[in-house]
């Protein structure tokens, strides 16, 4: 049990780290649209690739299917026609405004931050409780086979 939990929280970890490197990666961007200088060791780059976007949203979309699968215990997956439909707008909204919306957001970053945590620690607890729960009802069931089984040897 100790280490299912143990194989939780690096889970958890590691999607955490995950996380904060895509905030970090678009916040770049961000920096190189909006002329800001850029750290030292990187250079200038020319312009936004709209496809390499587009293909990190279609990476989005596929942890997002992955992330939802998990927590409702399906498969789930967006109606592909409908994907393929959001990352085609995508590319245009791109190549007008690159990730200068992301700025949009400055003023509640620390609001969102914390709905992110929120989310992500009732997750937590969500699947901790299915856990137990499925322990509990395995451990009860084991129990009544012992039971049974005792009832045989005696009547044996």
């Amino acid at each position: 049990m100790n280490n299912e939990h143990e194989a939780n929280q690096d889970i958890e970890a590691a999607n955490d780290a995950e996380f904060q490197t895509g905030l970090d990666d678009l916040a770049q961007l961000d920096n190189e649209l909006s002329g800001e200088p850029l750290e030292p060791s990187e250079p200038e780059q020319s312009g936004m690739d709209s496809a390499a976007v587009v293909g990190m949203t279609e990476m989005g979309l596929f942890m997002s299917e992955q992330y939802i699968s998990s927590a409702a215990g399906v498969e789930f997956a967006f109606d592909e026609t409908a994907k393929q439909k959001f990352l085609e707008a995508t590319a245009p909204l791109v190549e007008k405004y690159g990730l200068t919306w992301l700025g949009w957001f400055d003023a509640y970053k620390e609001e969102i931050l914390f709905g992110l945590a929120t989310f992500g620690l009732g997750y937590s607890g969500f699947t901790t409780i299915k856990r137990l729960q499925s322990e509990k009802a395995a451990n009860d069931a084991a129990l009544k086979q012992g039971g049974k089984d005792g009832e045989e040897a005696k009547a044996a």
